[in-house]
């Protein structure tokens, strides 16, 4: 929730994206008598409760700010790493960016690399999370480490 105060105060977006809400094997189910809204989606546990309190967060914060879900894969930044997925968040102002990397399947123990092409006129880079995320620059390009499955860094002229 922390991060996606920042997200709302530091960064004044007009939205946020989220993405992988439904990724149990479960289909749809229909049967009246497990107590939930028929036809049931295949949300992971706890997910309903989770956007609900994003919603709650936002509209205290800034009433205009919209949630929804989508990953976008490469639209705008030039990324390599097996596996990793990422998304960005503009300032309103254009004059930054978030970005989370995902490693996709990672668990908290796992480690997880991806090489970034810095975006033109966006020259200062800063860690957000996790504390221990390693980034080396080579010219334009960036290298992330990390372990766990998710790193965002921040973009700033």
């Amino acid at each position: 929730m922390d991060q996606y105060r920042t997200i709302i105060t530091e960064f004044h977006a007009h939205g946020c994206q989220i993405d992988q809400t439904s990724c149990t094997p479960a289909v749809f189910c229909f049967d009246s008598s497990h107590g939930h809204r028929t036809p049931a989606a295949n949300w992971l546990t706890g997910t309903d409760t989770l956007l609900k309190r994003f919603r709650e967060l936002y509209k205290g914060l800034d009433p205009d700010h919209f949630l929804r879900g989508r990953f976008m894969d490469n639209v705008g930044l030039t990324v390599a790493g097996r596996d990793i997925k990422f998304w960005r968040i503009d300032r309103r102002d254009r004059r930054g960016m978030l970005v989370n990397f995902w490693g996709r399947g990672r668990n908290l123990a796992d480690s997880c690399e991806v090489r970034v092409m810095i975006p033109k006129g966006l020259t200062k880079v800063r860690r957000a999370f996790p504390a221990g995320l390693k980034m080396d620059r080579a010219g334009d390009w960036l290298w992330l480490s990390w372990t766990g499955p998710l790193a965002t860094v921040v973009f700033e002229p």
